[in-house]
């Protein structure tokens, strides 16, 4: 899909993504864990269960090959009029499925297997550690290049502005 070149471009702060993210998934992590031991989880199980969860999604998404060999664009002047997405739109689309599919994975198995939804807890506080991580790249990155980087969606573009930092 291409850009309207006569609208004004939609751009959003890198660091804006983790910083909603980590806890919104590592508080539905905990949440789902809590109810675990509310609808009769041992806390140990539970709690054994909830950190293999973190440990192997943490370690999976941080892992990733792909990951580590991506490239990043060189960073463009942020453009004249460009204009930041809202917090809701960053929200929507940052936990959007991946947050609200695990959540409800974790709720659904409270019905059936409460070790499973501490597990699936785990795995929210997993990805929740994967977004913290993502962000101190982002800040290393921002201070390396002297200022708050931005992109657009669907794009693989990079605006650096050296007014912010």
């Amino acid at each position: 899909m291409k850009r309207d070149e006569s609208a004004p471009v939609r751009l959003v702060r890198l660091s804006s993504v983790p910083r909603v993210l980590v806890p919104i998934r590592l508080g539905c992590g905990l949440f789902v864990l809590g109810l675990s031991f509310a609808v009769g989880e041992r806390p140990r199980v539970g709690l054994v269960a909830f950190v293999l969860g973190a440990f192997a999604a943490g370690a999976l998404l941080t892992g990733d090959p792909r990951r580590r060999r991506r490239r990043w664009p060189s960073p463009e002047p942020l453009p004249a009029g460009a204009e930041a997405e809202s917090w809701r739109s960053v929200v929507r689309a940052g936990v959007y499925p991946s947050s609200v599919g695990v959540t409800a994975l974790g709720l659904v198995a409270l019905a059936f297997r409460p070790t499973l939804a501490a597990l699936l807890g785990g795995v929210l506080a997993g990805m929740a550690i994967a977004s913290a991580v993502v962000w101190l790249e982002i800040a290393a990155l921002e201070r390396r290049l002297g200022g708050a980087l931005f992109g657009e969606r669907g794009r693989d573009r990079l605006y650096v502005d050296g007014q912010r930092g």
